[in-house]
């Protein structure tokens, strides 16, 4: 249990945290890139549970159909021309997966994220190359500051 903002009735309460996924991870990018991020801690109250249960599972049956609506139109429209002897064409390949992609979207509309379980860790999160980076450098210093020795600074020997 942590404490934050429920998704469902938008109080401050003690509930289940959500997963950050691609989904709210891009939300929450461009909220900084407007300003507007608020940074809350995201979570399903214990009251709010039942609604959520309800919405989530509403939710993945809609996308469910969406993607099978998105596959089947994407094959008709790539697929029907070949057998009716129509030559290939590469643009109504694309354009076929972007309206696939775009009939997806629309199902993001009503997007409800998961919730870690009662027993289930949220898990570490991976390091990136920024956070490589940063790390090498602590390193590097900390190595300077214990010997005393700059070792990126060129030194000459003497005769």
């Amino acid at each position: 249990m942590q404490r934050g903002i429920c998704i469902i009735s938008e109080t401050e309460t003690e509930g289940y945290p959500i997963k950050e996924d691609f989904v709210i991870s891009s939300l929450r990018k461009l909220k900084r890139i407007f300003g507007i991020a608020r940074n809350n801690t995201l979570v399903v109250g214990r009251d709010s549970l039942e609604e959520y249960k309800k919405r989530r599972s509403k939710f993945e049956k809609t996308f469910v159909q969406y993607a099978a609506i998105a596959i089947i139109l994407v094959l008709a429209i790539v697929v029907l021309p070949l057998l009716l002897g129509a030559p290939f064409s590469i643009g109504s390949v694309l354009m076929s997966m972007v309206i696939g992609a775009l009939i997806i979207a629309f199902s993001l509309t009503s997007y409800l994220p998961a919730i870690y379980a009662e027993g289930e860790k949220e898990p570490k999160k991976q390091p990136t190359i920024l956070t490589a980076v940063a790390a090498t450098q602590k390193k590097s210093s900390l190595k300077k500051q214990k010997t005393g020795i700059n070792v990126f600074k060129k030194t000459r020997l003497k005769k």
